[in-house]
């Protein structure tokens, strides 16, 4: 089976980061292309303890917020 080295994901706004976690397991992913509007809906959660946690934020949103926009457009 032929490794894949690159991991594209769509619509990566409204992906939770536990959820990213998953296909990121995969053996010989070197990249990753996030595509997404921080501008839309976001990740969507619904228990309210996870939500204080944070846990219902997107990798995506982390990035924009660290200032990695310039890097994701």
């Amino acid at each position: 089976m032929k490794l894949l080295k690159m991991l594209v994901v769509d619509e990566a706004a409204q992906l939770k980061e536990c959820e990213l976690l998953i296909p990121l397991q995969l053996p010989g992913i070197q990249h990753m292309i996030l595509i997404g509007d921080d501008c839309q809906l976001p990740a969507t959660i619904k228990s309210t303890t996870s939500q204080e946690a944070d846990f219902g934020r997107s990798l995506f949103e982390r990035m924009v917020s660290l200032g990695a926009e310039k890097a994701l457009t």
